[in-house]
């Protein structure tokens, strides 16, 4: 009985270092694989050419494409309208020799002797109109524009981002030494609103974005950075511009010129080109 009970123990205890040695061999052979596998991938990263002293190439790590942008535009474009305006021209009286026929529609000289001698004196008086833009800064429907873009119209409508409808508006106040205008729409609900920055913190270099209508396109976004600060000698106006290479056109005027914090740092006014090929300056 005695040899029996020694044989087992024997037995047991060959299995437990056989066990013990299995799991360190398998230990061993998951830090080779594991260190072979390290070094293919630091190879793919970094590797040269032999007998060469060429610099070995690093790939670098992806970075994922930021979105800065886009927040800014979805937290400023709602507020951002565009402006059209109509301003009625006075009839000039001409001191041409009138004809004194009575008019008559199908007479093919009348529409010769309208439209160069200002024949009809019984039709109505010619129009201007023009388009720009505006940025909302009160919810009760305060906007923010150019003097220049109201000046002298006798009718103003404003069209709100995403909306058909068009609003009437009424000055409410002008600064024409800054070329500021306040307008006013009754719109009866909450609008959205843009906030208004400080421009003394910008710097040059930093990014902005120009929002606005050009040419009847609304809601256009531009990017572009500052070029230069106290930009002074443009036209009568005593103020210093911020002068950025993001794209401007006629109908931005009055939209706002935003930072990347999507605060309004200016109103965008105007832009300078010395020749068609020329890039443009704009203010």
């Amino acid at each position: 009985m005695g040899e029996q009970v020694k044989e087992i123990l024997n037995w047991a205890r060959q299995r437990k270092i056989l066990a013990s040695a299995f799991v360190a061999l398998t230990l061993l052979v998951g830090i080779l694989i594991g260190s072979l596998v390290s070094g293919r991938v630091s190879a793919t990263k970094g590797f040269g050419f032999a007998g060469t002293n060429a610099t070995a190439l690093t790939v670098p790590d992806p970075i994922p494409a930021t979105n800065t942008f886009a927040g800014i535009v979805n937290k400023v474009e709602p507020a951002v309208v565009n402006i059209a305006t109509t301003q009625v021209l006075e009839r000039k009286q001409s001191s041409r020799k009138r004809r004194s026929q009575p008019y008559d529609q199908d007479d093919p000289m009348q529409d010769f002797f309208d439209r160069f001698f200002d024949g009809r004196s019984d039709g109505p008086p010619p129009a201007d109109r023009s388009l720009g833009s505006g940025v909302i800064v009160d919810k009760r429907g305060y906007i923010l524009t150019n003097n220049h873009v109201v000046e002298q119209a006798t009718k103003i409508q404003v069209q709100l981002n995403g909306d058909t409808a068009r609003y009437t508006a009424k000055v409410v106040g002008v600064d024409e030494e800054t070329d500021l205008a306040v307008i006013k729409i009754d719109a009866n609900k909450e609008l959205p609103v843009a906030k208004l920055g400080n421009s003394d913190g910008v710097q040059v270099g930093d990014w902005v974005l120009a929002i606005g209508s050009p040419f009847g396109l609304q809601a256009t976004v531009t990017a572009g950075i500052i070029s230069a600060k106290d930009r002074g000698g443009i036209g009568q106006q005593f103020q210093r511009f911020l002068q950025t290479d993001a794209a401007i056109n006629p109908g931005n005027s009055g939209g706002p010129l935003v930072d990347l914090s999507g605060q309004v740092i200016g109103i965008n006014t105007a832009i300078i080109t010395r020749k068609r090929s020329a890039p443009t300056r704009s203010l």
